[in-house]
């Protein structure tokens, strides 16, 4: 796959490093963001197939198919449903349980690595794989912090990396 870096048009001085060194660290180039043209012009300008955006939103995959960003999807609320003692499908379908070793095959979003490892425990270890570089670079660092919106996306619910949650009505303390 052909790609490049580049910083979304807000970017700050601090993105621009991180840019740099996502460029650096995959060994492709860096392109300097012009003030005007779409990310799909420099696309087509530089025959890529895809350009990784550095934004203030956390790194962006963009390509003929559209913008991808990390999101945890559902994932947030299949924890809260675990944590308090509920069904998931893909739990009971594994036998999950605290101390086992599980294998992500297809890494993805990696909402299901992130049940396994809430239920793995510390005792335990997930490792996931993902066959798309730049997919499991953005997860990756998408992983640091997650947010979900409840069933009518009028409260935010934020997961961290220990898989702990914190309810949207809780962060109006904070």
């Amino acid at each position: 796959m052909r790609f490049a870096v580049t910083v979304g048009r807000k970017g700050s001085a601090d993105l621009l490093t991180a840019a740099k060194e996502w460029a650096e660290h995959f060994g492709v180039t860096f392109i300097e963001r012009p003030s005007k043209g779409s990310l799909e012009e420099l696309r087509q300008q530089y025959e890529l197939d895809a350009i990784l955006v550095a934004t203030a939103d956390g790194p962006q995959i963009y390509n003929n198919e559209g913008t991808f960003f990390y999101h945890p999807g559902m994932a947030v609320l299949r924890l809260q449903r675990l944590k308090n003692n509920e069904h998931d499908h893909f739990a009971q379908a594994l036998e999950l349980r605290e101390g086992m070793r599980v294998l992500d095959g297809t890494l993805g979003l990696a909402g299901d690595a992130a049940i396994a490892s809430y239920l793995v425990g510390e005792k335990g270890k997930v490792v996931g794989v993902e066959a798309s570089i730049l997919l499991h670079f953005v997860v990756e660092k998408g992983l640091d912090v997650g947010f979900a919106y409840d069933g009518d996306a009028d409260r935010c619910i934020a997961v961290d990396g220990n898989g702990e949650i914190v309810d949207g009505d809780k962060m109006l303390y904070i």
